[in-house]
């Protein structure tokens, strides 16, 4: 696929025709840096689940994925900063919504005091991206 406004069938994607639709999805893409201040991993095994938090500028990012068995994830925010607010805006694995992409995002306020929990299915994840208030 390719974003709006790229020329069809030229180079890159295969020749590819399909365009990449603005959605509130890809939000956390356009959000995602490339370049990293400080990366934690909070909880993991392997092939059951793995958490890692990763901070850049104000902002952290957390990325949580699961292998065969579903989790209860519950990790303590202690990473952000103490004293500080933060708009924690969570990406979800949600079948019951009527999207493509079955992202369900959902906001909170958090703090270094907040613990963070969240069901995750199977084979599946999530995204958070806490944003300084």
């Amino acid at each position: 696929d390719r974003p709006v406004g790229s020329p069809v069938k030229k180079g890159g994607a295969g020749g590819s025709v399909p365009i990449i639709s603005e959605i509130p999805d890809l939000s956390f893409y356009d959000a995602l840096p490339t370049v990293w201040d400080d990366t934690k991993v909070l909880a993991g095994y392997p092939g059951e689940l793995a958490v890692i938090a990763r901070k850049s500028g104000s902002s952290w990012f957390l990325g949580a994925i699961t292998g065969t068995k579903e989790h209860t994830l519950s990790v303590a925010l202690d990473f952000l900063d103490s004293g500080a607010k933060y708009k924690a805006t969570i990406y979800s694995h949600d079948e019951s919504l009527d999207t493509y992409t079955k992202v369900d995002i959902q906001e909170m306020e958090v703090s270094n005091q907040s613990v963070l929990e969240q069901d995750i299915l199977k084979q599946n994840g999530l995204a958070v991206i806490f944003s300084k208030i």
